[in-house]
């Protein structure tokens, strides 16, 4: 069981990806502050009801950030590049004096690194084309397109599905499996366009 600072977000972040976060609000400025503090990171969870600034009810599952880059919003504030680690189960959870959530949780085992199989390098080549992006290129991915996890990741991080579905793909513990319903919510949007 360990402590983690939470950043309740309406987004998912994946283990090995990357997302920027605008940092204005006091509680979450005290966060980072406690974080560098203490030489940890944070958790980040997707606020199941209310809002990131009335957080109602928070998912169970979520994922270790580290602070990997900071930066000066051209508005002034902070920003802030993190990069998810490891996957965390929430047993509990608080609000800080200082204003930000904590929870106890429970570190959830590291997935399994398997090679694409073949079948899937379809989508390999579709993560291929879409880290080309403009926004996407701004946060220097270094994507290992040989290892099933990343991929999976990837792809569920980044391709316009709506924050439950990412959700749900968070919660899958086998990259292939991942893979497997990437396939089947990539046919959807297909067969819908």
């Amino acid at each position: 069981m360990v402590n983690i600072p939470l950043f309740p977000l309406q987004a998912v972040l994946f283990p090995k990806c990357k997302m920027q976060l605008q940092i204005f609000e006091p509680r979450y400025l005290d966060m980072i502050s406690y974080c560098m503090k203490h030489d940890q990171g944070f958790g980040v969870i997707l606020v199941a009801e209310g809002s990131e600034f009335d957080v109602k009810h928070i998912e169970h599952v979520g994922t270790l950030a580290t602070i990997s880059d900071f930066f000066q919003l051209p508005n002034g504030l902070l920003g802030i590049t993190i990069t998810g680690e490891g996957k965390f189960s929430v047993l509990d959870h608080w609000k800080s004096e200082k204003g930000f959530l904590m929870s106890e949780s429970r570190l959830l085992p590291e997935e399994p690194h398997i090679s694409v199989p073949d079948e899937w390098f379809g989508l390999v080549d579709l993560l291929k084309a879409l880290v080309q992006h403009p926004l996407l290129q701004d946060l220097e991915l270094d994507v290992n397109y040989g290892d099933a996890m990343v991929v999976s990741n990837h792809l569920a991080a980044y391709m316009p599905f709506s924050e439950e579905k990412k959700q749900s793909m968070l919660e899958i513990s086998n990259p292939l499996t991942r893979l497997e319903k990437l396939k089947g919510l990539l046919n959807d949007m297909q067969h819908s366009a």
